[in-house]
């Protein structure tokens, strides 16, 4: 349960952040030793669609872990960017795909190994967050 916990942290996070704390302190605590027990808390995690702010508050939580380790003009960059997604100008996948090219460049393979960065098998992902069809 420990591994699956792990490599699935920030996708579960993307959809409920305290449910997901929670679910990680009775984890790590051995309050939680049955997997039924398990399955049922990560479904009420999962029951709901995972909102922006869910979603952003992963992608700003992980850059404050990169940023000591940033010039000024990529952290204005990275601002920018999110910017830019607020006001519907880029997809969510840009943010995403900036936060893996730092994952690379530092090495993170916690990171990297994440689910969240992977969450369908890739033949399933189509382009509905690429911006297209949207006035830009």
């Amino acid at each position: 349960m420990r591994k699956f916990h792990n490599s699935n942290l920030l996708l579960l996070k993307s959809y409920n952040e305290e449910l997901t704390n929670e679910l990680s302190k009775l984890l790590y605590k051995g309050e939680i030793k049955d997997v039924s027990d398990y399955q049922e808390n990560i479904l009420n995690i999962v029951s709901n669609e995972r909102d922006k702010n869910n979603k952003i508050s992963v992608i700003i939580n992980l850059f404050e872990k990169y940023k000591p380790m940033l010039n000024t003009k990529e952290i204005d960059m990275f601002n920018d960017l999110l910017n830019s997604y607020n006001n519907q100008k880029i997809p969510f996948s840009t943010l995403v795909v900036v936060i893996k090219m730092y994952a690379t460049r530092f090495n993170d393979n916690d990171i990297l190994n994440q689910t969240f960065f992977y969450p369908y098998p890739e033949n399933l992902i189509n382009i509905t967050d690429s911006g297209k069809g949207r006035k830009l």
